[in-house]
């Protein structure tokens, strides 16, 4: 009896982790601007994040100066070196940039 009540407990706290993990990984504020481009919005403003080079020229080209700061910083996985762009703006900005990759990237 005491063996069926140890796995009853096991089996519940897994199934609850994973009740309480999968809401925590949708991220409906995320949005796909274009291909490795993503924006999130954030408290007070808003992130793209970009790993490719030419989508992230092109918005920078076209509306760099609305961003508050930006970085580029190498990072490495399995498949080696890349970019990873990070630019930070305002959320009325990012709407902005929002409805331009619609019809431009």
């Amino acid at each position: 009896m005491k063996k069926i009540a140890i796995i009853a407990f096991l089996i519940a706290a897994l199934i609850l982790a994973f009740y309480l993990i999968s809401p925590a990984q949708d991220r409906s504020d995320t949005i796909l601007l274009a291909d490795e481009t993503t924006m999130i919005f954030t408290k007070t403003e808003a992130k793209i994040s970009c790993t490719n080079q030419e989508v992230f020229d092109e918005i920078f080209k076209t509306h760099g100066t609305l961003f508050k700061r930006f970085t580029c910083t190498w990072k490495t996985d399995r498949y080696g070196r890349y970019k990873l762009y990070v630019a930070y703006l305002s959320k009325e900005d990012a709407k902005l940039i929002q409805s331009w990759a619609k019809t431009n990237l």
